[in-house]
């Protein structure tokens, strides 16, 4: 993965940035943040969010392909006959090597 150099400046955890902001924009102080503080407070935001998203990613990928061992793996168990009955009925993802 890429670092840009806004990564460089250490990111507080989610945890820590959601109260954060739960603080800010529900406090008396609101009013007082600059510009440049809900800027800050927006890029600490999305590279949180980015995070989020890229590891939701991961674990699809990774879910998938496990998934699609298991088929292998009980594709191969099935008897040629049975796998080909899967493959009319739609059941079977991996028929390609019938």
């Amino acid at each position: 993965m890429q670092k840009n150099h806004s990564d460089d400046v250490s990111l507080p955890s989610h945890a820590e940035l959601l109260e954060i902001v739960q603080s800010q924009l529900e406090g008396p102080g609101m009013e007082q943040l600059t510009v440049t503080d809900l800027v800050l407070l927006e890029k600490q935001l999305n590279a949180a969010l980015t995070e989020t998203r890229s590891r939701k990613t991961q674990l699809m990928l990774e879910s998938i392909m496990s998934l699609h061992e298991k088929c292998i793996i009980s594709n191969h168990a099935l008897p040629k006959s049975a796998r080909f009955e899967q493959c009319l009925l739609g059941i079977g993802a991996c028929c390609e090597d019938l």
